[in-house]
């Protein structure tokens, strides 16, 4: 994990507010996102598992919050790791999201169609994203990790939306 936290480091992100704290938690923030994918669980007999973690911040601290994708039958919904772990930063008084990792196998998103370099929050949590706008900005970082070959990559959420084609988040 250290050589892929080294490897996004080297992304050219714009300086947030809180980029020592990226910059110290970003191992920590990959490791618990494997961490959460290794409690993620699906029905299927191929199950789809993605990990998540979030960096946010509450005027005072940092502090990593985890989730995983959940689905327990084919008729039940899904549950996605990025809104789980939002919601506990929220709940715990954490009201800003400085970035995001996401591991996962890669797959086509099924709003959109893109199939990106690896996997993106999905349209449904895109729509969160959106309702959250009081913790996430247009410069809150997402880093993905594909499975199995660990290639990694960045982008902000202000990048995601065209990539998807729809209305940039401002």
């Amino acid at each position: 994990m250290i050589e892929v936290a080294r490897r996004l480091q080297n992304l050219p992100w714009k300086a947030v507010e809180y980029e020592d704290h990226w910059n110290r938690e970003l191992p920590n923030l990959l490791n618990k996102a494997f961490g959460a994918r290794n409690l993620a669980y699906s029905y299927r007999e191929d199950p789809f598992l993605v990990g998540v973690s979030i960096l946010a911040h509450n005027a005072t601290q940092a502090r990593i919050f985890t989730g995983m994708n959940t689905k327990f039958c084919r008729d039940c919904p899904k549950w996605c790791g990025e809104c789980f772990a939002i919601s506990a930063a929220e709940r715990a008084g954490y009201m800003q999201v400085i970035g995001m990792a996401i591991i996962a196998q890669n797959q086509r998103d099924n709003e959109s169609g893109a199939l990106l370099n690896f996997l993106t929050p999905c349209g449904k949590c895109r729509q969160f994203f959106r309702k959250k706008r009081h913790m996430i900005s247009p410069e809150t970082r997402i880093i993905g990790v594909r499975i199995p070959d660990f290639f990694c990559d960045g982008m902000t959420i202000a990048e995601l939306y065209p990539k998807h084609n729809e209305q940039p988040f401002e």
